[in-house]
């Protein structure tokens, strides 16, 4: 470990912390808002613990590998893994779930010994969302449903992207960034497969290897971050942001963010930063 990386204690962050709640040998809530540009500097953090980027301009990492996490993009890191980061011109939205030790062993939980990035089945995402839906309401949630959500959240690192290792096929990334370029408009495999240069058969095989999902699926998915992202950091009106993500209207936008974060887009929407 690096002598010169800070350890942050639970609950400490370099970004101002807007609102958090303790659950004593549990785990700690807290929604950070970083509102200028900043840097910070290296440092580890005393827990393991879940990030999700609701807003703003985020990177973190090491100097080596520093990964840029747009809206609605989350990731799990270690304790004592240092690493470091900044906000961009537009600041940060955060949200952050941090494990206590004793938690992870009442509920016989592992979780990896390195940095989990969700960019594929945004199982991270959505999981972590739904437990800001229960932060937000913190007064009106019961503890059940706080404790349920956060064991399904140690259970998503399961399900890590393999495309983030050096093993993964380059023309991986260059379709899963096709998919996320391509929320509006519509797609298809023979499409990507021409751009990736490899059979549509071998395309649909290996994504769904690598990611989890199915190319279609994928897509999906990054159409409703997309529109996420648009509910939590703008005024655009409903039927606009189902427009501009490409879903058929309004009501298809509903349905497909009930299926994914279990709360409709006006709830989504009271998200955003007070």
């Amino acid at each position: 470990m690096s002598r010169k990386a800070a350890e942050l204690t639970a609950g400490s962050f370099y970004s101002g912390v807007a609102a958090k709640a303790d659950w004593p040998q549990a785990f700690v809530c807290s929604e950070l808002v970083q509102r200028t540009p900043r840097a910070y500097p290296t440092h580890h953090h005393e827990r393991d613990y879940f990030f999700l980027v609701l807003g703003g301009d985020y990177r973190e990492g090491t100097p080596r590998r520093m990964n840029e996490f747009a809206p609605v993009s989350a990731g799990f890191n270690p304790k004592h893994v240092p690493h470091s980061g900044d906000a961009g011109r537009s600041g940060a939205h955060l949200f952050t779930i941090e494990f206590a030790d004793e938690f992870l062993r009442k509920h016989l939980a592992s979780v990896p010994g390195d940095t989990v990035l969700d960019f594929g089945t945004r199982e991270i995402v959505w999981t972590a969302l739904r437990l800001f839906r229960c932060f937000r309401q913190r007064e009106t949630a019961d503890n059940l449903s706080f404790e349920s959500i956060a064991c399904e959240l140690v259970g998503t690192t399961q399900a890590r992207e393999d495309y983030a290792n050096d093993s993964a096929p380059l023309w991986v990334r260059r379709v899963r960034d096709r998919l996320d370029a391509a929320t509006a408009v519509g797609v298809s495999v023979s499409e990507l497969a021409h751009e990736a240069g490899v059979h549509p058969v071998h395309l649909a095989r290996v994504f769904r290897k690598v990611t989890g999902v199915s190319p279609g699926e994928y897509l999906q998915r990054a159409r409703a971050d997309r529109a996420c992202d648009l509910l939590l950091n703008s005024d655009m009106p409903l039927s606009e942001v189902a427009a501009e993500c490409g879903f058929y209207d309004q009501s298809h936008m509903t349905r497909i963010l009930r299926r994914y974060s279990q709360t409709t887009p006006k709830a989504l929407r009271a998200l955003a930063i007070v």
